[in-house]
């Protein structure tokens, strides 16, 4: 590794910060001149670290931010974007490299730039990409992009800070990852749990599902793990992992480590847990969710005294070694604003695309865009506000495409009008894939109900936004049973992205809302739901009275689906 990129990551200073630009680009000119006209709370004085020139008219500005608070807190990346913005502005510059750090040296790296729409500039005219860098990481992806970059011309640094690279590499990494892991478990499992499911499933087609499905719950516990290190949930260190791979005399990973971690702690609350596991792991929160319960094939193994093997050198350089060669964000990105990691979408991508081609074609089932499934959302909204309101065509129109969801065009009553048609909307996605629609559709409204509620001086939370859209207004269903686990497991971290681990609480159960099912059958158990439970409803109406028959159906149901979510 070069050595100027090494000590910037291990002990970042803006001197370090300096030598980096200056090892990269000779047209690298020293500024050091701090702005201290300009000032946010929560961030020190921004200090202009230099300029590097590409001629014959191009610049980039290079910035320094401390921050008072830990970086790993997201509360404070909107305002790091904010911020940045103000500092292009006050120097009229188009673009420039912002490196906000805390005190501990960890930093965010970013790429902001401005693209033209128009005379006006807002700042939904500005995109920025970013790095998160700590020395507890390993940093792989941005030491691999930024040894050779020598920052020559603007379109290699736009490449330098794009996350469909990474993306790529990760999901076509994970493909061989998959078949490794698939081959490893029926090399070491033939004579015990693949045996069992031979002669439980005679078709070759039938054994291979579940296969596949174990394997793939198994990396996508682990993909979810990896969530859990980059908020620190994992006994407070987000280097849990790489330490016990390190660890040479810890033996048996699969059964010591992943198994107690998955069944034992996430599973289960903490009154729960095994005094042993308590001692062992006592910072680590009870996650609930369907995502750590014991698959069949697993249950069969435990109930039958069968030890599920892999080797401690698959598990070490397999295994660990991929996962800890990327960074990983909780945060869903958007168009706008992305850091250059492994975000929740990818696991989207990884289920729509892992599956056989056959399959997919079978199923229906294929990767969409995330700018695509946004466009989706936001007609849908606009279609239903039109439907549902009075208000202007036009100004809905503006309010639900307006990049910054302007509220100018409109008076206070139709404001608290448009935010409660969304507090009530229901939404269902008949073929929910891997939630992509939903979870748009989730972090849409919320920003949007944001903005009306500032717009009329309330004060809203956007937990409390998320917790109750989640319960109250979103449903899905879909045949594969793994689709349905990808949706819960997207919208969980859609709700701890906004947690801290004080604040942690169980996960709800989204098993009443996001059902296995075919959206296409019109009779279930040969009741056609469309037209014969009308009828039996209608017979009650007539015994019982229709209002009081639908009013208690409602209140049972109501009952029901509260314990489903709070258990």
């Amino acid at each position: 590794m070069d050595r100027t990129l090494n000590q910037l990551i291990q002990n970042f200073s803006n001197h370090n910060l300096l030598r980096f630009f200056e090892r990269r680009n000779s047209r690298t000119v020293e500024i050091n001149q701090d702005f201290p006209h300009l000032s946010m709370e929560g961030f020190g004085t921004p200090c202009h670290i230099c300029r590097i020139s590409f001629p014959p008219v191009s610049h980039l500005d290079v910035f320094s931010i401390p921050v008072q608070e830990d970086l790993s807190f997201r509360s404070g990346k909107k305002k790091q974007y904010d911020f940045a913005i103000q500092i292009l502005k006050q120097i009229n510059a188009f673009n420039g490299i912002f490196v906000f750090y805390d005190s501990a040296g960890n930093f965010r790296f970013s790429f902001i730039y401005r693209v033209p729409e128009g005379p006006r500039v807002r700042s939904s005219n500005y995109r920025r990409f970013t790095y998160f860098v700590s020395s507890q990481l390993t940093n792989k992806t941005f030491i691999s992009r930024f040894s050779n970059e020598t920052f020559s011309k603007l379109e290699d640094i736009h490449h330098a800070f794009s996350v469909e690279p990474v993306s790529t590499q990760f999901f076509n990494q994970f493909r061989e990852v998959f078949q490794k892991t698939k081959n490893e478990f029926e090399k070491l499992n033939k004579n015990t749990v693949c045996l069992r499911l031979k002669a439980k499933y005679e078709e070759k087609e039938e054994y291979d599902e579940q296969i596949n499905k174990f394997v793939f719950t198994f990396l996508g516990r682990i993909i979810f793990l990896y969530f859990m290190l980059r908020k620190g949930w994992v006994e407070n260190r987000p280097d849990f992992i790489r330490a016990i791979r390190e660890d040479e005399s810890f033996s048996n990973l699969y059964q010591n480590l992943f198994e107690p971690l998955f069944f034992e702690v996430f599973a289960k609350d903490k009154p729960n847990r095994l005094p042993e596991i308590q001692e062992r792991f006592p910072n680590t929160p009870y996650l609930n969710g369907g995502l750590f319960e014991r698959s069949e094939l697993e249950r069969d193994a435990r109930d039958n005294n069968i030890l599920i093997l892999f080797s401690d050198n698959f598990i070490r350089k397999d295994i660990i070694d991929f996962f800890e060669s990327y960074n990983f964000s909780v945060d869903e990105n958007s168009a706008d604003d992305q850091e250059v990691s492994i975000d929740p979408e990818m696991l989207g991508k990884v289920f729509e695309n892992s599956l056989a081609e056959l399959q997919r074609k079978r199923s229906g089932t294929f990767y969409t865009p995330r700018e695509i499934v946004h466009y989706m959302v936001l007609e849908s909204i606009q279609q239903y506000l039109n439907n549902e309101t009075d208000i202007s065509h036009t100004k809905i129109h503006d309010f639900v495409f307006h990049p910054d969801n302007t509220t100018d065009a409109l008076s206070v009553q139709e404001i608290r009008l448009l935010d409660a048609k969304l507090q009530s909307v229901k939404v269902l996605d008949p073929a929910v894939g891997s939630g992509a629609f939903p979870v748009e559709f989730l972090n849409t409204l919320v920003k949007m109900r944001k903005k009306l509620n500032v717009a009329v001086g309330s004060n809203v939370n956007e937990v409390s936004i998320k917790k109750a859209f989640i319960k109250e207004n979103l449903y899905g269903v879909d045949i594969d049973p793994g689709a349905i686990e990808i949706t819960k497991l997207r919208l969980w971290l859609s709700l701890i992205v906004d947690y801290d681990i004080t604040e942690t609480e169980p996960l709800p159960s989204l098993d009443f809302q996001f059902r296995v099912g075919n959206s296409l059958m019109e009779k279930i158990a040969g009741i056609d739901v469309f037209s014969d439970a009308v009828k039996q409803l209608s017979l009650l109406d007539e015994e019982f009275g229709k209002d009081s028959r639908i009013d208690q159906i409602k209140t049972q149901m109501l009952a029901i689906k509260d314990q489903f979510y709070s258990s």
